[in-house]
């Protein structure tokens, strides 16, 4: 899974092959479930939000979040070698 960074670089290269499209599934509001959630409230549920009016956080690509250029600290952060590690880390889990 990747982030909405990811999917432009797919669609560049998709391009690039000759291919005008990719398909996704929607991208709706959703919640994340970590092992031992179940029975603790985070385990699915046919109540949990979806919508067209939310997104899921999930798929930022926060280093292309306009906004940063008036948050010279956050832009710090994303950029730090401990965050970079985090995302480096998280991108080869299953």
């Amino acid at each position: 899974m990747g982030d909405l960074g990811d999917m432009e670089a797919l669609l560049e290269w998709i391009s690039e092959l000759g291919g005008s499209f990719v398909g996704t599934l929607p991208l709706l509001a959703a919640f994340h479930v970590t092992e031992g959630d179940a029975g603790n409230g985070g385990a699915p549920s046919p109540y949990s939000p979806a919508s067209r009016l939310f997104w899921n956080e999930l798929y930022l690509d926060l280093a292309a979040v306009p906004e940063l250029e008036r948050l010279p600290e956050a832009a710090g952060m994303i950029d730090s070698a401990s965050f970079m590690d985090v995302v480096s880390r998280s991108r080869e889990r299953d």
